[in-house]
């Protein structure tokens, strides 16, 4: 019976381990396709200082989705804190280069399950409001970029964010 659990246990984690390391390599070629992709018009995000912002912002997520273990809530703070300002200087700088954020969007959504799901740990209970707004904002802006797909993406991280209030 022991051998039997401890072989489930073992089989779990293994599981969890590779769905992880799925979900970042497919996070990572998402800032890679994003950085190095451009719109109508436009050059690749990379050669705008902006772009290397955002797409910096989006690694520093990613990292901290890949690193995160309970107990380290306030790591999620500091990406919606990084979200909500990357985002706050593209909207200030408005210039006409595409948004990048999709695997930053992923990341932000994967984190703020875990600031829902663990609302009473420390650091308290802003960490998931945080997160919320950084979503919020990230979907606002993916509303500048052109095409469905950024309009499905903004309304998705919106409606996100709305159900962790």
């Amino acid at each position: 019976m022991t051998l039997r659990r401890s072989l489930r246990v073992r089989t779990d984690d293994l599981g969890m381990r590779v769905l992880k390391i799925c979900m970042v390599g497919g996070m990572l070629l998402l800032v890679l396709a994003d950085a190095l992709s451009s719109g109508t018009g436009t050059d690749i995000a990379l050669s705008t200082p902006m772009g290397w912002i955002e797409t910096a912002s989006g690694l520093f997520a990613i990292g901290v989705y890949m690193r995160y273990r309970p107990g380290r809530k306030h790591w999620i703070g500091y990406v919606a804190i990084v979200s909500i300002a990357v985002t706050a200087l593209e909207m200030a700088v408005d210039t006409n280069a595409r948004p990048v954020g999709v695997a930053e969007l992923i990341a932000l959504g994967v984190l703020m399950l875990y600031a829902v799901r663990q609302w009473d740990a420390p650091p308290g209970r802003w960490v998931a409001p945080a997160v919320a707004a950084a979503a919020t904002l990230l979907g606002l802006r993916l509303f500048e970029g052109t095409g469905a797909g950024a309009n499905v993406g903004g309304t998705i991280m919106i409606l996100l964010a709305l159900s962790t209030i």
